[in-house]
């Protein structure tokens, strides 16, 4: 009772003014570390490839980064009441700050094989350090910004897509200036800055825990509502990631110019940065489910009209694939924002937690949703990567395929949907029969009892 008290005065003491530095600082946070992890795709593929690197070893390179986030996240999760939330996001910051400084640096290595291999393990340990900011910052968000989740996650996704916009841009013109290593020792240096302001700036926060994070672990992902919404996370950042190996080959007919394309990909990121912080805003006061299943409708309808699928009478045309680019920006963000959300008051609601407030909650459910966002990070590349074959028929029906994938995924969210509310209506019709079935017994207990009569 008295960890209760302590916890809730401690949160109740978190000023609006300290709530909102917070949020400006992971938001400057999430735009360095959104372009660290989009600087690397313009410029690494060519120097791997004069350093005779082949095609295999280089998506090594970049899986091995998502990979180690997709293992590493739940066991954060659940280290997380032991380590601290503050620590663990400083701790991240600085292990992938001074990941990105080094590689900057790994040109220098003149062996192929050694070159290679320091990139694997550089990249490696800077997944791990991912790792641990980003479950710890969605541990922080849900615990100091509890009743407003979604909304924050919002406005830290336009961070996210911001980085990702400027990213390139940005790399490439301190890549003229001062070559591969700079663009790595200045967005490494603004990594390390944003850590010592959340050492410095951001609030401690109880994370003391009356559950087992490892029993929580083991309950939830055994929920039936917590793996369809998550096989749903890592679908929607499938759609989102497929394109990166794809789309400026399924383009290639317009003949644009480099800076043109790199127009084309900023499309979606920016229709998903637009919508994050109005539908977390919306779906905080109008509930989650509804828009997963609206995000879903509209993802799967882009993906069929990006390529566009092969059963559609129309041609590709520029302004198509711009509308269906935004249509998945949109999609995603619709579908994803409130998925967060829904799988905490899942973990909440469970019989395992009983509705009580406790950090090992929140934990638990960022190492998890974590997980799944890592695990359509390596899935999306791979799928797109096996269909840049020549014929763009191949683009065409596995943009088709995740499409229905999607509807799908969409119609058993509805029926999780349905059957919930089905259960919570019985359970209703059930409690509401509990009090007459009481009274009843009552008033039989009150009748006088014949026998009791004739023995006295």
């Amino acid at each position: 009772m008295e960890k209760d008290q302590t916890e809730e005065t401690q949160l109740s003491t978190i000023s609006r003014r300290t709530k909102i530095i917070s949020i400006i600082i992971l938001s400057c946070t999430y735009v360095v570390t959104g372009s660290v992890y989009a600087v690397l795709a313009p410029f690494f593929p060519t120097l791997a490839q004069s350093r005779s690197v082949t095609t295999f070893e280089t998506g090594i390179i970049f899986a091995i980064y998502p990979l180690m986030k997709l293992f590493i996240s739940p066991l954060i999760g659940m280290a997380l009441p032991q380590l601290g939330v503050k620590y663990t996001l400083w701790a991240g910051m600085m292990i992938d700050g001074g990941c990105t400084m080094a590689f900057g640096f790994l040109p220098e290595i003149l062996d192929r094989n050694i070159f290679v291999g320091f990139c694997i393990v550089v990249r490696a340990i800077e997944g791990i350090g991912a790792a641990a900011y980003s479950t710890a910052g969605y541990a922080f968000a849900s615990t100091v910004f509890k009743d407003n989740v979604a909304t924050t996650l919002g406005f830290l996704e336009i961070a996210t897509s911001l980085g990702f916009m400027v990213g390139p841009p940005v790399g490439g013109l301190l890549y003229k200036a001062g070559g591969f290593k700079l663009p790595f020792i200045v967005l490494a240096s603004l990594m390390i800055v944003a850590g010592s302001c959340i050492a410095y700036f951001l609030p401690s926060v109880s994370h003391e825990s009356r559950i087992s994070p490892t029993g929580l672990m083991k309950q939830l992902i055994l929920l039936p509502r917590v793996l369809i919404i998550c096989i749903g996370v890592c679908l929607h950042i499938t759609s989102f990631s497929y394109l990166d190996p794809t789309l400026s080959i399924h383009i290639k007919p317009f003949k644009l110019s480099h800076f043109e394309v790199g127009l084309i990909f900023l499309v979606l990121p920016a229709g998903y940065g637009i919508c994050a912080p109005v539908i977390g805003y919306a779906s905080d006061r109008l509930g989650f489910r509804k828009f997963i299943i609206i995000g879903n409708a509209i993802l799967g309808v882009s993906l069929l009209f990006v390529g566009p699928a092969p059963f559609i009478p129309m041609k590709l045309t520029l302004a198509q694939i711009i509308l269906s680019n935004i249509g998945l920006g949109a999609g995603v963000a619709i579908a994803l924002i409130p998925s967060y959300p829904d799988v905490l008051e899942a973990a909440k609601n469970s019989r395992y937690c009983r509705g009580r407030e406790d950090f090992a909650t929140n934990s638990v459910t960022s190492g998890l949703y974590g997980s799944f966002l890592s695990l359509g990070q390596i899935i999306g590349p791979v799928v797109g990567g096996m269909f840049t074959s020549s014929s763009d028929l191949d683009f065409d029906w596995i943009s088709a395929s995740l499409g229905f994938i999607v509807f799908g995924e969409m119609v058993l969210v509805i029926l999780l949907t349905v059957v919930e509310r089905w259960m919570a209506s019985k359970t209703l019709r059930s409690d509401a029969e509990s009090p007459n079935l009481i009274n009843s017994v009552n008033s039989e207990c009150e009748k006088p009892n014949e026998s009791t009569a004739l023995l006295t």
